[in-house]
């Protein structure tokens, strides 16, 4: 198993609502494609301190680089059922 896959969890559907390490991620969001409500899809949340996170892919660097997480994330990817594009959310630990 490659070392990604045991600090991650998977979650289908409305069962990731809780997979978030900050407040909960709503079972629907506003698509921002097409503005319609696109529904949960599928949350992934790394374990914490897990050494492959992708926090450890790039340096947080807001003043040169860029954004990037400096902790383990959660993702939450939806899917709109009238335009068949995603829109995703994340936050860190």
């Amino acid at each position: 198993m490659p070392e990604a896959a045991k600090h991650t969890d998977v979650y289908i559907g409305k069962k990731g609502v809780g997979a978030s390490w900050q407040d909960e991620w709503p079972e629907t969001a506003a698509c921002v494609h097409c503005g319609q409500d696109a529904e949960l899809l599928v949350t992934v949340m790394e374990s914490k301190g897990g050494k492959a996170s992708a926090c450890h892919l790039h340096e947080n660097d807001p003043q040169g680089e860029g954004y990037w997480p400096h902790d383990s994330i959660a993702v939450a990817t939806y899917l709109c059922r009238r335009c068949f594009k995603v829109t995703s959310f994340i936050n860190q630990a």
